[in-house]
């Protein structure tokens, strides 16, 4: 229901006039901070909302290098004739995911063993530079 009378007005004998604390109703000091002060810490689940904030998790190793892999299955599309040099193409390892049907010699910097299994069965080679 509304009350014609402001809320002060109503609850002029009470001290905290329905504020709580008395100290919850003045300036800014139960705001927690202003703009992006807290994101951090007790505004987290506001900054992530709005994008304010990148918090990381866990850590990268320094010398780590992403490997570009390709998997057997995709070989056979890419190969022309009935050899090809993933070195050159900027491939660093085979992985052994799809099936291969032709005799193709595969050169690469590594292969997974489940890959080099595929590939010989196949009728082909896998050579390691």
């Amino acid at each position: 229901m509304a009350r014609k009378e402001k809320k002060t007005k109503f609850m002029r004998g009470l001290h905290t006039h329905g504020h709580g604390n008395k100290k919850k109703w003045r300036g800014g000091g139960s705001i927690g901070g202003h703009g992006e002060a807290g994101k951090y810490h007790h505004k987290k689940t506001w900054a992530m909302r709005w994008g304010k904030v990148n918090i990381k998790k866990g850590f990268t190793s320094i010398g780590r290098k992403e490997k570009k892999v390709i998997n057997v299955g995709d070989i056979e599309d890419i190969a022309k004739n009935d050899s090809i040099n993933l070195v050159e193409l900027g491939y660093d390892k085979v992985l052994g995911s799809g099936a291969i049907t032709k005799a193709i010699k595969v050169e690469a910097v590594e292969f997974s063993k489940t890959a080099k299994e595929k590939i010989e069965k196949a009728g082909g080679q896998a050579i390691q530079r």
